[in-house]
């Protein structure tokens, strides 16, 4: 929020010097701070876009328009134009033809902002919701345009844009904080780019809703006298309920490492503490619900087996090879265990040794 409303401040300056000064010393007050954010952009990237003169040049056509508005005694003119410009821009973003945060800021802010999809996202919510305020804007100075001269008109002419765009502030921060509360005691977990990089981290409840933000996941499979050890997922989860799923599986922490979270996930599941595992394979796996990008490590280990959360493990199984191959294609086992017992699984239940490193 606070990164966005710094693209827009030398045009909101232009407005509130405008009010309270005129138009001719808003347009310099707001053009000087738009020069100068240009400026600390060069220094800061050695380069300078056309995008960067956006915010300047519309103050410069507000300026006119207010000038002109003025001269011709057309009173909410260039708070209608102002409206109807910033409404057409933020669709044009919305729709993907033109980047609003780009236009107004500089790439490396905004390539800053759009690494993580969670800001991408927030952004794309808080654009569609100034639409409606610049609609509001639009129909509070027709209004006004229409109704007949008297003080109270001539003082909502004067400050209305000023009380909107304070409204719109303030109506962001309160929807920012319920957010921010909202996700305040939930499990974060990292999002990562196609090559596992981390793009910054995200609630886990929004990789599930069919974003399909690629976020980071750890399987273990158990190997014990060439049979797999399989847990039989409770009916109460959300994601293939009662259905047989990998030994170990689940979600990489926000911070957490790769090895902790393994450590972390097999003693919950399956009560494992001392094990040696090894990376097998890695690899994106695509579901109607999210996108995960898989760690699928293996162990021979006899046990014992205790889980932790109960709650999260019906039953656990050793399966051998004959029986995994024989229900297979039946709706036994999720698909993502499925895909890996046909990919590679099943054929290292009939290998001795461990699986080389990855």
């Amino acid at each position: 929020m606070k990164k966005i409303l710094l693209f827009i401040i030398p045009i909101a300056v232009y407005f509130i010097v405008d009010t309270f000064f005129g138009t001719v010393w808003g347009m310099v007050a707001g053009g000087t701070l738009s020069l100068l954010e240009t400026l600390h952009t060069y220094l800061k990237t050695k380069s300078v876009k056309a995008g960067n003169f956006a915010d300047l040049i519309l103050i410069i056509l507000f300026g006119l328009i207010d000038l002109s508005a003025e001269r011709f005694n057309i009173r909410g003119l260039d708070e209608v134009i102002f409206a109807a410009i910033m409404f057409v821009l933020l669709r044009l973003s919305a729709s993907g033809k033109l980047d609003f945060i780009q236009m107004f800021g500089n790439g490396l802010i905004a390539e800053q902002l759009y690494k993580n999809p969670l800001n991408r996202y927030n952004i794309r919510q808080s654009q569609n919701r100034m639409l409606w305020w610049c609609l509001t804007i639009t129909a509070v100075y027709a209004a006004l345009s229409a109704a007949p001269e008297t003080d109270a008109v001539k003082w909502l002419d004067s400050y209305a844009l000023l009380i909107i765009i304070a409204a719109y502030i303030a109506t962001e921060i309160c929807l920012n904080r319920i957010k921010a509360a909202r996700y305040k005691k939930c499990e974060w977990v990292p999002l990562v780019d196609a090559q596992a990089n981390v793009l910054g981290n995200c609630p886990r409840p929004l990789v599930h809703n069919g974003s399909h933000w690629l976020h980071p996941v750890v399987h273990l499979h158990v190997i014990n006298d060439r049979k797999l050890l399989l847990q039989l997922r409770p009916k109460t989860k959300h994601i293939q309920p009662g259905k047989w799923d990998t030994a170990v599986g689940g979600h990489i922490a926000a911070n957490e490492k790769l090895e902790d979270a393994l450590k972390r996930e097999t003693i919950e599941e399956v009560g494992l503490r001392n094990f040696k595992a090894q990376l097998c394979k890695r690899y994106i796996w695509n579901s109607e619900a999210e996108s995960e990008y898989v760690f699928s490590f293996v162990t021979w280990n006899e046990g014992p087996f205790n889980p932790k959360n109960v709650g999260e493990v019906d039953e656990l199984r050793f399966w051998s090879a004959g029986e995994l191959e024989e229900n297979m294609g039946k709706g036994v086992f999720t698909p993502n265990l499925e895909s890996e017992l046909k990919e590679w699984v099943i054929a290292k239940l009939k290998e001795k040794q461990p699986c080389s490193k990855v």
